[in-house]
């Protein structure tokens, strides 16, 4: 999920600005108009370009690992193994993947 501000018009006539949490931009509509009801107007919805949860998947975890070196390439392509990635430790895979 990604972090959507919405600019909308309150019923008293203010311009308010809220984030609502949505896979895509329709969907972040379709949240607030639920959350906030119809009466309120849409002036814009921007995506902020930021995960809501920015947890690294395993690949990226282990390329920071061997890009920082506290695990080395051998080390790499058997955490890659383990992951599922691979059906067997492939070095060249890991290679490829990590340089």
């Amino acid at each position: 999920m990604k972090a959507f501000k919405v600019t909308f018009r309150h019923t008293d006539k203010s311009v308010r600005q809220v984030q609502v949490e949505a896979f895509n931009k329709e969907r972040a509509i379709l949240r607030f108009k639920v959350n906030w009801g119809e009466e309120m107007v849409i002036l814009n919805v921007v995506d902020t370009n930021q995960r809501v949860f920015d947890i690294p998947n395993a690949m990226e975890s282990i390329k920071s690992d061997f890009d920082n070196k506290k695990i080395s390439l051998e080390e790499a392509a058997l955490q890659i193994h383990i992951q599922g990635f691979t059906n067997y430790v492939d070095m060249d895979y890991a290679k490829e993947k990590l340089l």
